[in-house]
């Protein structure tokens, strides 16, 4: 398996990080950090809160939180990676929460909404599934694969 994946790894050289660590990645947390600000618009209606100014400063407040993410994919691929994990774990309790029935009673108005949250939930899992893979791949096989890169760079600098 190990050969299958380096030879893949090779093959698509730089757009590996383009497709799987940049692009992949903000697709797929569109929902869950639309989550997180969904969230705190719930938190800040209970409170009293207009619920038309939150949604709206929750659609400015998501727009901004979409764009560092870009940024840290681009710049921070670890401390996006660290996010990702963060935001997909309150997706997960997000969901938990709201199909055992605690907001149905809360806000009636929005439980049809709560439908199109999970609909990303197959995508958000086997995102997360195949992040964790390449962890344990890249911690298990990085001395090896780092020993294969150096003999490659070796050959191309003495032609």
């Amino acid at each position: 398996m190990y050969k299958v994946i380096s030879v893949a790894l090779e093959k698509m050289g730089n757009w590996f990080g383009v497709i799987f660590k940049i692009l992949i990645p903000l697709l797929v947390m569109y929902r869950p950090i639309k989550t997180f600000i969904f969230t705190f618009v719930l938190l800040g209606t209970m409170n009293g809160g207009d619920s038309y100014l939150s949604s709206d400063l929750g659609v400015i407040v998501f727009g901004i939180l979409y764009a560092i993410f870009t940024l840290l994919l681009i710049f921070l691929p670890k401390v996006a990676s660290v996010t990702e994990f963060v935001l997909i774990g309150w997706y997960f309790v997000f969901l938990i929460i709201t199909y055992s029935g605690a907001y149905s009673t809360l806000f009636p108005d929005v439980t049809h909404i709560m439908n199109t949250y999970s609909k990303e939930l197959p995508l958000v899992i086997a995102f997360l599934a195949g992040k964790i893979f390449f962890f344990v791949f890249i911690k298990v096989n990085g001395k090896e694969y780092e020993k294969k890169k150096n003999r490659k760079d070796q050959l191309v600098l003495r032609s």
